[in-house]
């Protein structure tokens, strides 16, 4: 399943067109964050940290919510950072020839 949202890049182009608005991006958050939480309640997942991006008429916007115990949450927005972040910060940093 992940390998099918990560790797179908026709899909991925798609959904990256910006929104004719940005109240119609906007609604497209709301929309698809309420349809997450009521998954959640659905198939009884504790936990959840979800980051969403959209694009919109000149620019962009970033949303995280997060629903569940509050270390485990905090625990898996680390995890988040350090599998994504981290190495994308590592890859910029200047090596020791260039610093």
């Amino acid at each position: 399943m992940i390998d099918e949202l990560t790797q179908d890049l026709d899909l991925y182009k798609l959904m990256s067109d910006p929104y004719a608005t940005n109240e119609e991006a906007d609604a497209a958050i709301d929309a698809f964050l309420n349809d997450v939480v009521d998954l959640r309640k659905k198939h009884r997942i504790a936990n959840i940290v979800v980051c969403v991006h959209t694009n919109r008429p000149g620019g962009h916007r970033a949303v995280m919510i997060s629903r569940g115990e509050s270390s485990i949450v905090a625990m898996m927005a680390t995890q988040l950072y350090r599998r994504f972040a981290v190495p994308l910060l590592r890859s910029l940093a200047p090596t020791e020839d260039e610093g």
